[in-house]
C-alpha cells in the first residue's frame, strides 16, 4: 500500500520538532498517520516535513540535533521513571507509598495495619516495591480462602509433594509457575473469513494480555507478542523497562529485549498502536 501522505514513493515524514520518522497504522483497508511525535510526544501544535533519504541523513548528522532518548535516560536516570498511577496496587487504603518531604523528599511505603514502614529515593523504587508487596499480599489472600484440597490442584501437585513444600518455599514455587506463550494467544485469535493468515484478538484474557491487536500489526508476531506478554505479567528486568502515559490517555513503553531497544504505544481504548525497533543496546549505550 502506496503511503498517501508523501508526494513520492522515495520520501517519508519526520516532525518538524525532534526529525523523527513518522509511524503509522497500517490497515487492510486504510493508511493512518500516528498523531505525535515518536521522539517527545508532542501532539499539538505539530508539523510533519516530507524528505528523502539523502535529506534525512544531513539533518541527522547536523550537531544541533541531538538524539533524544539520551536525554530522557539522563533524566530518568536523576528523577526516576514515570509510573501508572492508575493501576491497582496504587489503590489500595491499608498500604501505599507517599513523597515525605519531611523526610528529605524521599518516598515512603507505609503499612497502617502494622506500621512498617521503608524509605526510597524514587517513586520508582517505591513503586516497585509497593507492586510487589501488594502481588504478594494478593496471591497470600487468594491461598488462604482455598481449602488443602484446592490448594494441592492449584499448584498441581499430589499430596505428598504438597505436604513436603516449606511455607518459606511457597511463594518461590508460584512464583516459578510458567507464564504465557505466543502459542496461547493462537489457540485464542478470532480468525477473518477473508484472509485466514491474519487473526484478531480483543484482549479479553487479562491474564494474557488486555491489549487489542490484529497478527499483521507485527512484523514478527512470535517475538513481538511474547515480548508483549512478558511486558504485562512483569517477567522482564525492571531496570529494562520504562514507563509513560500519554496526553490522550494512552501509554508507552520502552523496553531493552532482544539485544533491542522497543518502543510499544498503546491506544486510549487499549490496542496496540505500534511495536517499534527503534535502536540496538549498542546504539543506546
Amino acid at each position: 500500500m502506496n503511503n498517501p501522505y508523501v508526494s513520492d514513493s522515495d520520501n517519508f515524514l519526520v516532525s518538524d520538532c525532534c526529525k523523527a520518522e513518522a509511524m503509522y497504522r497500517v490497515r487492510k483497508d486504510s493508511f493512518d498517520l500516528v498523531p505525535w511525535c515518536p521522539e517527545c510526544l508532542e501532539t499539538y501544535p505539530l508539523e510533519w516535513k516530507e524528505v528523502n533519504q539523502e535529506q534525512y541523513d544531513e539533518i541527522i548528522n547536523d550537531q544541533e540535533n541531538k538524539h533524544l532518548y539520551d536525554e530522557m535516560s539522563e533524566h530518568y536516570e536523576e528523577h526516576g521513571l514515570p509510573v501508572k498511577c492508575n493501576e491497582e496496587h496504587r489503590q489500595e487504603k491499608d498500604y501505599f507509598i507517599f513523597l515525605d518531604k519531611d523526610n528529605d523528599s524521599k518516598w515512603c511505603f507505609v503499612d497502617t495495619r502494622n506500621g512498617n514502614m521503608e524509605f526510597f529515593e524514587t517513586e520508582k523504587e517505591a513503586d516497585k516495591h509497593l507492586k510487589e508487596y501488594h502481588e504478594k499480599e494478593v496471591r497470600e489472600s487468594d491461598l488462604d480462602r482455598q481449602t488443602e484440597e484446592e490448594k494441592k490442584t492449584l499448584l498441581g501437585l499430589p499430596t505428598s509433594d504438597y505436604d513436603e513444600i516449606l511455607d518459606d518455599d511457597l511463594d518461590a514455587f508460584i512464583d516459578s509457575v510458567k507464564y504465557p506463550t505466543y502459542k496461547d494467544v493462537l489457540t485464542v485469535l478470532e480468525w477473518t473469513e477473508d484472509d485466514k493468515s491474519n487473526g484478531f484478538y480483543d484482549g479479553c484474557f487479562d491474564d494474557l494480555l488486555p491489549w487489542q491487536f490484529e497478527l499483521s500489526d507485527f512484523q514478527q508476531p512470535d517475538r513481538e507478542i511474547e515480548l508483549l506478554i512478558d511486558l504485562w505479567n512483569g517477567n522482564l528486568d525492571e531496570e529494562n523497562v520504562v514507563r509513560g502515559c500519554l496526553g490522550n490517555g494512552g501509554y508507552i513503553y520502552y523496553v531493552e529485549a532482544h539485544a533491542l531497544l522497543y518502543e510499544i504505544v498503546i491506544s486510549p481504548n487499549m490496542g496496540i498502536d505500534a511495536v517499534s525497533i527503534i535502536a540496538t543496546e549498542e546504539e543506546v549505550e
